[in-house]
């Protein structure tokens, strides 16, 4: 599934549970990046908090819902009783639950809780999403896209475009005022 991240400034019975989605526009990277891997371990210390980095699968071969899906099915292992008994350390308080991420991960984190809603945690409580820069796009181009277009080769047009044609299935388009209703 993941990473699990916990430090020793996190020993009292309330640290929060941070569960974090990773960037790379669906199709990118990993949680053993050592980018995120760094990342994870800065947010666990300086917060403190426990973090759990969700390994979801990539596109092009597995698209969309495979990484929403493995979204809810983190959700629903940290909640499982296994989970709190041989996962996560003593200090673990599940009624402090967020979720976040970076980029792609955002959009991730956006749409899980969305669909959390739904779901019968037992022992999680959700209690917020934390957006930062999410990585949204509809068929028409908004203006910080045409802006960044010429300053950041990593998110050209032609590449997200591309990430896009990947992770939504053949015939989909990126409307996705209509995907976030769905849930």
């Amino acid at each position: 599934f993941g990473s699990l991240l916990s430090t020793k400034t996190a020993t009292t019975s309330s640290s929060p549970v941070i569960v974090y989605f990773h960037g790379g526009g669906f199709i990118l990277l990993a949680t053993n990046s050592k980018r995120f891997d760094d990342h994870y371990r800065r947010l666990a210390k300086e917060i403190p908090a426990v973090v759990i980095s969700v390994n979801y699968r990539l596109a092009p071969e597995n698209q969309y819902p495979s990484q929403y899906d493995d979204g809810i099915d983190m959700l629903k292992f940290i909640d499982s009783k296994i989970s709190t008994v041989e996962h996560f350390p003593a200090c673990t308080n599940l009624k402090r639950c967020f979720v976040t991420g970076d980029s792609a991960g955002e959009n991730l984190a956006h749409n899980v809780a969305v669909r959390a809603n739904e779901c019968k945690f037992s022992m999680l409580m959700l209690l917020r999403v934390v957006l930062i820069q999410p990585f949204f796009g509809g068929e028409e181009r908004t203006q910080s896209e045409e802006d960044l277009n010429d300053i950041t080769p990593l998110v050209s047009l032609k590449r997200t475009d591309w990430m896009w044609k990947a992770f939504w299935p053949e015939g989909s388009d990126r409307d996705q005022s209509k995907f976030v209703l769905l849930y």
